[in-house]
């Protein structure tokens, strides 16, 4: 198990979730519990992420995978190739060469995702790749508990940041259940996962393969980064857009990031 997310950055021209539900009336009734967690299987696969800092791309894939089983399935599980590929052209990373193993941005690797596109193999079985293209994405911000919960509702995941205390892997494998310790010892990096599902409790993630919760009393202690991924089937099983805006908005206000 391995970390890999570097230091989040600040980029004004993403938009931002508590702008766009500000300036809304709709006022939305969330559910106290979601239980979307229970559609997912247990194991979901590494996503190389135990043996490469590649979290940030694990998270992606990760995503496809959560979109699929919830709302178009079957589930579509992607290889380990795919996510060596798209770690080495979003982060840099060489094969073979443990010195570029760095980890990612999370902001850098969802602007590749939006306009480069990552392989992904067709459930088909038919031979080659194509390209999945994220339509766009916002930043929510992580002390606002009631934005996390409705982009959870509204996108299906919510992709995020954190700092990791050493009390997580105390003992090399984290607890099902992550909390403030009350000696959480020093920060031992950065990590990605989405989020998947909530309760009163905190929310459901999947990392390193498999689904864990954190207490939101940890969330507001150390994830410090958060998004909103769009994807096109999502929208179309749900039947509704995130923020209440149509495709074509939510792509237009994501012009200024994929312009460069």
């Amino acid at each position: 198990m391995k970390f890999g997310r570097q230091p989040r950055t600040f980029d004004p021209r993403i938009p931002h979730s508590s702008a766009i539900r500000g300036a809304r009336k709709k006022v939305v009734l969330l559910p106290e519990t979601l239980g979307r967690r229970q559609s997912l299987p247990a194991d979901l696969g590494m996503m190389k992420n135990d043996v490469l800092g590649c979290c940030t791309v694990a998270g992606m894939y990760h995503a496809i995978q959560t979109w699929t089983a919830l709302a178009n399935p079957p589930i579509e599980t992607e290889s380990d190739d795919n996510v060596v590929v798209t770690y080495a052209q979003a982060c840099g990373y060489l094969p073979g060469d443990p010195s570029t193993d760095r980890g990612g941005n999370e902001q850098d690797v969802l602007a590749y995702w939006m306009g480069q596109g990552i392989p992904v193999y067709p459930s088909s079985g038919s031979f080659g790749t194509t390209v999945n293209r994220l339509v766009a994405y916002y930043e929510d911000d992580p002390r606002n508990v009631q934005d996390i919960r409705e982009t959870i509702l509204d996108c299906g995941v919510c992709y995020i940041g954190f700092q990791v205390p050493a009390s997580l892997m105390a003992n090399g494998i984290p607890a099902d259940v992550w909390d403030v310790a009350d000696d959480p010892g020093p920060i031992d990096g950065g990590h990605c996962v989405i989020l998947v599902d909530y309760d009163k409790v905190g929310p459901w993630l999947v990392s390193w393969g498999r689904l864990y919760q954190m207490t939101w009393k940890f969330f507001g202690a150390y994830v410090d980064e958060a998004y909103g991924l769009i994807n096109p089937d999502w929208i179309r099983a749900q039947g509704t857009t995130p923020l209440d805006m149509t495709v074509d908005q939510l792509k237009a206000q994501m012009a200024a990031v994929i312009s460069d």
